[in-house]
């Protein structure tokens, strides 16, 4: 079942927005985007290490459409419309001997990305992006000696970021992701002397907002369409590893919301977040040394919808609609020995509908409230699997949740 309506704008929304612009220092900054991609969006980057460099970096990026806008000491009205019909990929590889210092890479791929924020000041925004293109990222490293390895690969849709100090940050969006995402990772090393860290992630819709001193009253919906595909994948081998860590994530939806000191609603009143997800979800970490020491670390998270919303001392409120089809699944694996006794952990969740509330009450009279919907017709599946003859320790854990909801108030 897929719904392809916009979140309401009610009333009462148009209520806050006036008082928003009420307080504000200045008449908000009129700003109207309305963007468009029809062809592709490719970029390929390959970096070759000579022996003995003392560092090597790669940096990648494809976006189908991009727009932000900012305000200092004022308040911003903010409309946002963005459509990427076209394939975006970005495709990385990094390829050297010995490499004495960092090597780094960073390969990011979304359709469409929004950033809006202001300082003293409020922002109303306003926002609908639709990705109908596959989006990919990729990134290969194939090194010997490094003193360390860092690498990041994250695809998505769509993304919108939001916020706001010492101002009212008002935020409604419609996403919308049909077509497949994919983010990949593929690590082959001999041995790294200080770290080897891999964030591999690939999500159809995203939505964040920050804000500190001030009121966030944040609302969207969206939707990844029946038979797309969210995959994220990372398989890191390496002769010897040292402190290591692959951590994968794949999400169909998610939206997130972290506040301070200020009134902040995930989901309004008669506008909640309707969250749904269609699209099959999969994370797979695949991790394997000849050996390891100090800690190896291999976690897969997957999940069709997810809310999340946290703030500190003022009154906080959850209301959602979340309804996943598409099947989750989470697979992690680690394969080695650690002689050094060194610690292995492996672990995989998989969740077809998330949401969790936050409010650290230091007052003591703050309020949590909130009403979350959860329906999950999708198979959940999570798999986690050690295998070592010796090490100091090894820890798994796997988890396959259809729904979950937590709400939690806490004080000194």
């Amino acid at each position: 079942m897929t719904r392809t309506m916009k979140t309401a704008i009610t009333p009462a929304l148009i209520a806050i927005a006036a008082a928003g612009m009420a307080h504000a220092q200045t008449a908000p900054a009129p700003v109207i985007i309305d963007q468009t991609q029809l062809g592709d969006s490719l970029s390929t980057l390959v970096v070759t290490a000579p022996e003995g460099a003392e560092e090597a970096t790669a940096t990648n990026t494809a976006i189908g459409n991009t727009a932000s806008g900012y305000r200092i000491r004022g308040a911003l009205d903010y409309t946002l419309e963005q459509n990427a019909n076209g394939t975006v990929a970005a495709d990385t590889e990094l390829l050297g001997g010995n490499v004495t210092g960092v090597v780094t890479s960073s390969t990011l791929a979304y359709g469409n990305s929004s950033t809006a924020g202001t300082d003293d000041g409020d922002l109303i925004q306003s926002g609908d992006q639709h990705t109908t293109g596959s989006v990919a990222a990729t990134s290969r490293i194939d090194v010997q000696t490094v003193g360390a390895i860092s690498n990041s690969t994250v695809a998505a849709a769509n993304i919108a970021n939001t916020s706001a100090a010492n101002g009212q940050n008002t935020a409604t969006h419609l996403q919308i992701s049909d077509g497949n995402v994919t983010a990949t990772s593929d690590v082959d090393m001999c041995c790294d002397a200080g770290y080897a860290n891999t964030l591999t992630s690939a999500s159809g819709n995203i939505a964040s907002a920050t804000g500190t001193t001030s009121t966030a009253l944040q609302t969207a919906t969206q939707i990844t369409r029946d038979g797309s595909e969210i995959t994220a994948h990372s398989d890191i081998y390496g002769y010897h590893g040292h402190e290591t860590s692959s951590a994968v994530t794949a999400s169909g939806n998610s939206y997130t919301v972290d506040n301070e000191w200020g009134y902040t609603a995930l989901g309004l009143e008669g506008a909640p977040l309707d969250q749904t997800n269609g699209a099959n979800v999969s994370a797979t970490s695949l991790a394997s040394y000849g050996s390891w020491s100090g800690y190896a670390y291999s976690s897969a998270y997957g999940v069709g919808n997810s809310a999340s919303v946290n703030n500190i001392g003022v009154d906080t409120s959850l209301n959602a609609l979340q309804h996943n089809t598409g099947d989750v699944s989470a697979t992690s694996s680690l394969n080695s020995t650690s002689t050094s006794g060194g610690t292995g952990q492996v672990s995989a969740v998989a969740i077809g509908n998330a949401s969790n509330a936050f409010l650290c009450n230091t007052c003591g009279d703050a309020v949590l409230t909130g009403t979350v919907n959860q329906i999950n017709r999708g198979n959940i599946r999570a798999q986690a699997t050690a295998g070592t003859t010796s090490a100091g320790g090894v820890y798994g854990t796997a988890s396959a949740i259809g729904n979950a909801a937590t709400f939690t108030s806490s004080g000194d």
